[in-house]
């Protein structure tokens, strides 16, 4: 199963002397959705999204390590133990069985330990395929500007961390342009170094681009597209 993705360039941040604009693309394929203001504190807002970067990059699943020289070596070890084995087996047999036990048990508490968040999990994914079947499919940084605030939401890599950053409308001043929806973004990981530019004695423009709205052909040279390829 396939998902097409339409931005109008790339997300970033540019900075001269006195002023600091940074332009999020919006996902041109959902409904328009696009917020034009300056930010008040720059800094706070800087570390904020500094620290909803570490979310989206969190990964937490268990990565194995090389064992390659190990099981070289336990090739050479294995008739030596087997032989070893065969003359004690009644021996490792009771060994065996406490171990099984015990680990039966540890299991037993495992499971019961994480029924309760993969029950979570589950009500979740069930509600994102009812209410949000674009979100269910491919959990992707989103923004959301809200009549009551401007968010951004995120899942981390292995998507056990949710993350989500509120702005109240007292983070902006001269609010212009804005559409009120949700829409995907194009956010990369050198994106965080463009945070990192923000000063608080330069003037901070935030904008969710609506320029891409204006005209949507597949013949210019500023949109990029993204396929994301899914199984069925």
């Amino acid at each position: 199963m396939e998902f097409d993705y339409k931005f109008k360039g790339n997300s970033g941040v540019s900075s001269n002397n006195t002023s600091t604009d940074m332009s999020f693309s919006p996902d041109l394929n959902r409904e328009p959705t696009f917020f034009v203001a300056k930010l008040q504190d720059s800094l706070n807002f800087r570390e904020a999204m500094s620290a909803l970067h570490d979310v989206v990059v969190s990964d937490m699943s268990f990565t194995p390590k090389d064992k390659s020289d190990y099981k070289a070596w336990l090739e050479g070890q294995e008739s030596v133990w087997l032989a070893k084995l065969v003359a004690e087996k009644e021996k490792h047999q009771e060994q065996y069985d406490r171990v099984q036990k015990e680990l039966n048990a540890i299991r037993s508490q495992e499971d019961t330990l994480l029924k309760p968040y993969y029950q979570a999990q589950r009500k979740y994914f069930d509600y994102l395929y009812k209410h949000d079947s674009d979100a269910w499919f491919v959990l992707d940084p989103v923004i959301t500007v809200h009549p009551d605030e401007v968010f951004f939401e995120c899942f981390s890599q292995d998507e056990s961390s949710y993350g989500k950053l509120s702005c109240s409308y007292d983070t902006f001043k001269e609010i212009d342009e804005h559409s009120y929806g949700t829409t995907n973004i194009d956010y990369s990981e050198k994106l965080y170094d463009e945070f990192q530019k923000i000063r608080d004695y330069k003037e901070t423009s935030f904008q969710i681009d609506p320029s891409g709205f204006e005209v949507q052909t597949e013949l210019a040279d500023d949109f990029k597209e993204e396929k994301i390829d899914l199984p069925d």
